[in-house]
């Protein structure tokens, strides 16, 4: 299956920068504020409309040092679009964030690390009781962490051949950015962003599959 979407089918709430929390002092709307945004912008969504959601990495970078919050927030964005109707809804996890070429040589990096583990875990958790509490929703994980520890594992195997550095520079960028897993200190390159909305496709695909089988 393979289906191309024009600009007008995508709409992007998200902002550089944001957290989980939506603080009024910041400049930037964290995750409920552009959901928020999104609502009053969109009273009805459409219901067979695809929601994406990825957040929390920026809590963490930021000085966050528990899950409790950004988890409670993800949850209150995935109820607040359900509730207007929304009923396919891709939530994806943290990458490894002590494994980031900001972070892997700083004093942070076993508690990012240790941070990431636990934000999955229990992003899993709620996104599973949270799919028992309402069975009309379709919850679809998207594993970024398995994605990013095996490009960092075998890099070959997605055509990388640097995967700790960056391509750019503080002069200017590199020659050859499709060879890189990470664009700057924390962003990922173009490619590598072709290949975590490959995996995204996949995950829709086998969820799709298990609803024609149901």
């Amino acid at each position: 299956m393979s289906e191309q979407l024009s600009v007008k089918q995508i709409n992007n709430f998200a902002r550089g920068g944001a957290t989980t929390v939506s603080d009024r002092t910041s400049l930037v709307p964290g995750l409920l504020a552009q959901v928020q945004s999104f609502t009053q912008t969109q009273p009805q969504p459409n219901s067979s409309g695809l929601y994406i959601l990825w957040a929390g990495a920026n809590d963490y970078l930021q000085g966050a040092r528990s899950i409790l919050v950004p988890i409670e927030n993800i949850k209150q964005a995935i109820s607040d679009l359900s509730s207007k109707g929304a009923q396919r809804i891709l939530v994806a996890n943290l990458p490894d964030l002590g494994k980031l070429p900001a972070t892997r040589n700083s004093s942070e990096l076993a508690r990012l690390s240790l941070l990431t583990q636990q934000h999955n875990q229990s992003l899993r958790r709620a996104l599973k009781v949270l799919s028992q509490q309402s069975p009309e929703l379709q919850l679809i994980p998207l594993d970024t962490h398995a994605l990013y520890g095996e490009a960092i594992a075998n890099p070959a195997k997605f055509g990388f051949t640097q995967v700790t550095g960056v391509c750019l520079s503080a002069s200017s960028p590199c020659g050859n950015p499709d060879q890189f897993l990470f664009w700057d200190s924390i962003h990922p390159t173009t490619k590598a962003h072709r290949i975590l909305a490959q995996s995204a496709f996949t995950a829709l695909e086998k969820q799709l599959l298990l609803l024609n089988q149901s």
